[in-house]
């Protein structure tokens, strides 16, 4: 009975660590977030998102850099995955997926990094290059520009 529970605990420890499923996982859930950002649907994707990047990155500032991305590029027509590299390390599983991608108005690079495995898996960064976005600025959301001060704080001088 011992050698039976020690190779299901060695059994469940090769299932975690396979690439292929894990690599797998990272697709899934790339082909979930290309069908939020064609839904315009960026709240969703900042849901599935791991804590590092939601401390990084406020559901606003995501929101506004995913419309400006749609706004230049377009939606998604098709992706391709052109390298991935999984890392296990002090207990933590980091799976980085690059993919060529061709958008409407334009092809770019997506690079996805994910924490975790199986339903724990989550995005824990995105980035994405196309010319298109060169020069281009994503509005930052926060106070507007010409609202009044807050209470008690000098204005600061704007000339002589």
């Amino acid at each position: 009975m011992r050698e039976f529970f020690a190779l299901a605990a060695a059994s469940l420890a090769l299932a975690a660590c396979n690439p292929i499923a894990q690599l797998g996982e990272a697709d899934e859930q790339i082909d979930a977030f290309h069908e939020r950002y064609a839904a315009g649907d960026s709240a969703a994707i900042y849901a599935t998102t791991a804590p590092e990047f939601r401390a990084a990155t406020s559901e606003a500032e995501w929101q506004a850099v995913m419309g400006h991305v749609r706004e230049v590029l377009g939606p998604v027509e098709e992706s391709s995955q052109t390298s991935f590299n999984i890392d296990t390390s002090n207990g933590v599983t980091t799976t980085v997926v690059v993919r060529d991608t061709t958008f409407a108005n334009d092809e770019g690079t997506e690079t996805f990094t994910f924490f975790g495995t199986g339903e724990e898996m989550a995005l824990g960064s995105y980035n994405v290059r196309a010319d298109a976005l060169i020069g281009t600025s994503v509005p930052v959301p926060g106070p507007a520009a010409d609202a009044a001060p807050p209470a008690g704080k000098p204005e600061a001088p704007t000339g002589k």
